[in-house]
């Protein structure tokens, strides 16, 4: 299948986006770390080239993370959006992670469809999925 163009938005639409991805061959990832687990986290990591903020740039608040991402939430409603990870060695390069519960025309049949990775953050073992995965 090839890449579907997808819109997505904060709950007040301040924060606007379009990006571009194979729900087929991209999987979304759940995590277990804290941060994750507490904002129920699920997102799609994307290639930089393949995302495009379309409104709220000067809007939206950008939070660093120990880990080395850049938050990207609307203040007006605080949803996070999307966030940013520019590290070299994280997937072969920067990606941005899209939470999937923004887009707002994904069907929920693609979406269920698409492969999930977990990664085990609690442990600060990324490249493995934790032993549990029922509560992500």
């Amino acid at each position: 299948m090839a890449k579907t163009t997808y819109h997505g938005s904060c709950y007040c639409k301040a924060v606007r986006y379009s990006a571009e991805i194979d729900f087929e061959t991209t999987p979304t990832g759940r995590c277990n770390c804290t941060s994750c687990r507490k904002r129920r986290w699920w997102s799609a990591q994307i290639v930089p080239e393949d995302f495009h903020l379309e409104a709220g740039e000067d809007h939206v608040l950008k939070i660093k993370t120990g880990g080395g991402s850049l938050l990207h939430l609307c203040p007006s409603c605080g949803v996070l959006v999307f966030s940013t990870m520019d590290k070299q060695d994280w997937n072969d390069g920067p990606r941005v992670s899209i939470s999937v519960s923004s887009l707002d025309d994904l069907d929920v049949e693609t979406l269920l469809a698409a492969p999930t990775v977990y990664y085990d953050g609690l442990h600060d073992n990324w490249w493995n999925a934790p032993d549990e995965v029922r509560h992500l």
